[in-house]
């Protein structure tokens, strides 16, 4: 029996990743040797197999059932529920064994977007019938399923991109070392913003055994790209602003060094939806600014976080991706705003009361703010 192997790489909702090597169809004749003295009648080949394949359906999570046609030439997969085809195995008159991937299994080892899965031994068989010209018969046995492998898929990094903007013109007073921003007419930004599980889900492909659930990346740490710059006894000093997770379901960018060390500048929360399942479309991912950030000068002036290597895809069998880009934080830049304040002078005319000596009339000028 050949060995035939299909990839679900190269399903239409596959990521055509590579390698190459194989498609969604392979095929291969069965060997047969034959010694019929009485001269050969017919040769015939009828597939088997019933029940669980012990395989689960990507799309539904359902087990995938086989089934046989009546004459024992088509062995459909299908799930257990809807009734959907994942694979066929069939076989001709000439002994050739057919193998046709449809839709993504799990192959149940997360990580590895190129491992295989087979079907146990004895789930599919083949039996090969000879018949003489004096009608006597011989069969052989030869399992199926084993040979048979299912290549994994996985999710993969496409050029789609997603922003939100926040400003620092929100940002709250925080006693000794910030003050309150100054917000501008007009503006709708805030400190927060949020992203969607859906568009992030929307920066990868993923592949067949989609859909992705979204996460953060728990091994993210090293520099933001941002930086504060602090006034300490008059002197200005530049300090990193570092990853750093908090829990599960936050990342936070953490002051590293000077009077503010260990402050956290801006913090991602991710909350569940609807649903109240994490990593679903309808998550909710929101960026919170907590403290200024060196963003250059003029009102209008930005810089732009990027977050890649903060959050992570991984398909339904386990299979992950870190999302390297795509999705960035734009921060607008505040500035000082100058207040005039008025005095008012009033000038009021006063008539002394006569005294001795003194016959005039004076001016006294009152200062009232």
């Amino acid at each position: 029996m050949p060995d035939l192997v299909v990839d679900e790489s190269f399903l239409l909702n596959g990521s055509q990743q590579p390698p190459t090597t194989f498609g969604t169809v392979a095929n291969g004749v069965v060997p047969v040797t034959l010694n019929v003295p009485g001269g050969q009648q017919s040769l015939t080949f009828v597939l088997s197999a019933s029940g669980d394949s012990g395989l689960i359906d990507s799309a539904t999570g359902q087990h995938v059932i086989l089934s046989t046609n009546a004459a024992g030439t088509l062995v459909t997969g299908k799930t257990e529920v809807g009734g959907d085809t994942v694979f066929t195995i069939s076989v001709n008159a000439a002994g050739e064994i057919v193998l046709t991937d449809v839709r993504g299994v799990h192959e149940l080892t997360p990580g590895d977007p190129n491992e295989g899965i087979s079907l146990a031994s004895g789930l599919v068989t083949l039996t090969v019938t000879v018949t003489d010209n004096s009608n006597q018969q011989t069969t052989a046995t030869v399992d199926v399923g084993s040979h048979l492998t299912f290549l994994d898929d996985g999710p993969l990094n496409n050029s789609e991109t997603v922003s939100i903007a926040v400003a620092e013109d929100t940002l709250a007073a925080i006693a000794g070392h910030q003050s309150a921003g100054n917000p501008d007419s007009g503006s709708s930004l805030t400190t927060t913003a949020f992203f969607t599980g859906a568009q992030l889900a929307g920066l990868v492909i993923p592949g067949a055994d989609a859909p992705v659930t979204i996460g953060f990346n728990s091994d993210i740490s090293g520099n933001t790209g941002l930086t504060q710059t602090t006034l300490f006894n008059g002197v200005g000093t530049t300090h990193d602003i570092v990853w750093a997770t908090n829990g599960a379901h936050e990342v936070d960018g953490v002051v590293s060094g000077g009077p503010n060390d260990g402050d956290v500048a801006f913090k991602i929360v991710q909350t569940a939806g609807v649903d109240t399942i994490f990593g679903t479309a309808d998550d909710v991912f929101t960026f919170t600014l907590l403290e200024h950030v060196d963003n250059g000068t003029g009102d209008s002036n930005t810089i732009d976080l990027s977050l890649a290597g903060v959050f992570k895809a991984t398909d339904a069998d386990g299979d992950p991706v870190i999302i390297d880009a795509g999705a960035t934080v734009s921060i607008q830049n505040d500035v000082p705003e100058t207040t005039v304040r008025r005095s008012r002078l009033r000038l009021r005319k006063t008539r002394w009361r006569r005294s001795p000596g003194i016959s005039r009339r004076a001016t006294r000028i009152r200062d009232r703010r």
